[in-house]
């Protein structure tokens, strides 16, 4: 029993011996690992002749198609084993993938003993590769029979590893495909981007200036992290290259957090959470740039892509607090920040070795964002809709009447500027009634302003319900109503102030079980040819109601 146990020991603790069944270059071959083995160099110093004398035992097999690890400061040690079985040489397309690996040192040794040494990586002009590609590859005529390659790998990045063998032509199909996905995701991004950057110089909302920033800062994220910067911009600055990807990670986080603290209106509504947002922003900015100071760039992007989830759960968390704080804006913010949060993750924990590393795993962000810009931008359209809905709420609130729910005398301002330009331009008829309460002082003195608020809202009912159509009622201040009627003269206007008293003295207002007699004096006035403007018809009304009011 105890000799078992050894064994068993013996088979976890010690690798599976490796061994290598060589590829066969005449058909493509994608994501190669697990037909490859790898040595980890600890230190990093071993060098080819070392590696070369090492047996198979010494490595290790690989158990998936995609290598990957936390970041690791060793170089691994790739070896592989390839078969041409045609008569002749053949020349094959090698790519390494993703695009951010610093350096590959590959050695070739044909069947025939020769070795052929290339130096390849992130840290290399962009003109060593095979072909025009953002992708890092490199092309190599192999000879008839079994070739072995070995390939050193060394990054500062997440350490993720992928190699495929194929024809150029058929790299190239494959790569179209790829492309539409690619100009498919550009291009909607770009779309909502320029959407809301319009909307921005119309409406000058700073949250939509952030929404801009933080799509920008994606694309350029995943454009330096994809190789495209690398291939359009810095092919002779590596150096530039390498440090984009890292602070375009920052600059990711960053301007998410800005954007939600806009977009959130934290200041107003969450103060204490505004300070804790801007507390975060300013901390993980010194903590970016002095990490890059003193420690250089492996610190640098450790810390870039380890705070890249914290920062995405940090934004969902303060979204869904805000929204069951009643912030109705926040609604689509959550669908979008989730689809943001679980993308960021996923591809996080993908390129640090936490889970495998997979096509969607790493485009997981990409599929994230896309449905993140989405929604951001359908929160910032409802956003709008719902401070335009206030904001027409507000305007209507200021003229319109508490108590009775009439338009009031700011209302009654701009409605008669509105028909003076019309009378002036179409020379219309327009009359005006002027009317209040008798006797308004009774009510509230003997029974209270209770029963003096029903008097009015009641006047208010029979008012709204005589008049026609185009005609307007305003409540100008305590009892005193006014009515301006377009397209009506004197004569009729005066037969609307009549029905209107009749019908008040024929309804009995009953408050409190007891009936209210509700008497009205009114003053009928037109608007005549020789008036400029609409106070002289005011006060000819008025003067008729007070005329009315001296002979009750």
């Amino acid at each position: 029993m105890k000799l078992f146990l050894c064994f068993i020991l013996v088979c976890i603790i010690h690798p599976v011996q490796a061994s290598q069944t060589p590829l066969d270059l005449s058909t493509p071959q994608h994501n190669i690992g697990q037909s490859m083995i790898v040595y980890e160099d600890i230190d990093a110093g071993m060098n080819f002749e070392q590696i070369r004398l090492l047996t198979n035992d010494d490595f290790y097999r690989l158990k998936q198609s995609i290598f990957s690890t936390p970041f690791s400061q060793s170089a691994y040690w790739f070896k592989l084993s390839l078969n041409n079985t045609e008569t002749s040489a053949v020349t094959r397309l090698i790519v390494f993938e993703p695009p951010w690996l610093d350096h590959i040192n590959i050695s070739i040794i044909s069947p025939g003993g020769n070795i052929k040494q290339i130096e390849l990586g992130n840290t290399f002009n962009y003109e060593k590769r095979g072909i025009d590609h953002s992708l890092i590859n490199f092309k190599h005529m192999f000879e008839p029979g079994e070739s072995i390659v070995f390939m050193q790998v060394k990054t500062r990045d997440p350490f993720v590893f992928a190699v495929s063998i194929l024809a150029e032509r058929d790299f190239l199909f494959e790569q179209m495909r790829e492309s539409k996905k690619t100009g498919f995701l550009y291009g909607v991004m770009i779309a909502l981007l320029l959407y809301n950057l319009f909307l921005y110089i119309g409406i000058k909302e700073n949250y939509y200036s952030y929404y801009v920033l933080f799509v920008s800062a994606f694309l350029i994220m995943n454009a330096s992290y994809n190789g495209y910067t690398f291939k359009l911009l810095f092919s002779q600055i590596p150096v530039l290259q390498t440090w984009i990807q890292s602070f375009s990670i920052i600059l990711f986080s960053l301007t998410g957090l800005l954007f939600a603290q806009s977009f959130l209106n934290l200041k107003k509504f969450h103060p204490q959470l505004n300070t804790l947002t801007k507390n975060i922003i300013i901390g993980y900015a010194v903590v970016a740039v002095f990490s890059a100071v003193l420690s250089g760039y492996t610190l640098n992007v450790i810390i870039a892509v380890s705070f890249a989830g914290f920062i995405s759960a940090y934004i969902f968390s303060i979204a869904l607090y805000s929204w069951k704080s009643g912030n109705r804006s926040a609604r689509f913010f959550i669908m979008g920040s989730a689809s943001g949060l679980i993308g960021t993750i996923v591809t996080s924990s993908s390129v640090m070795g936490i889970i495998p590393f997979s096509y969607i795993t790493y485009k997981a962000l990409d599929f994230g964002m896309l449905i993140d810009a989405v929604f951001l931008s359908l929160a910032l359209a409802d956003r709008v809709r719902i401070t335009n809905n206030d904001k027409l709420k507000a305007e209507q609130a200021s003229l319109t009447d508490v108590l009775t729910g009439l338009k009031n005398r700011r209302s009654y301002y701009e409605t008669r500027t509105q028909e003076l330009h019309r009378i002036a331009r179409y020379k219309n008829k327009l009359s005006m009634i002027t009317l209040d309460v008798d006797q308004f002082k009774h009510f509230n003195d003997n029974f209270g302003h209770d029963v003096g608020d029903q008097v009015l809202k009641h006047l208010a009912t029979i008012l709204e319900k005589s008049k026609r159509q185009d005609d307007y009622v305003f409540r100008m201040g305590g009892d005193e109503f006014l009515l301006l009627l377009p397209e009506t003269d004197k004569e009729e206007a005066s037969q609307l102030a009549e029905r209107i008293a009749t019908t008040l003295e024929n309804e009995r207002l009953i408050i409190n079980d007891t009936i209210h007699r509700v008497h009205i004096s009114s003053g009928v006035a037109e608007f005549l040819p020789d008036d400029t403007s609409m106070k002289s018809v005011e006060k000819r009304a008025d003067i008729a109601l007070y005329e009315a009011k001296e002979s009750t």
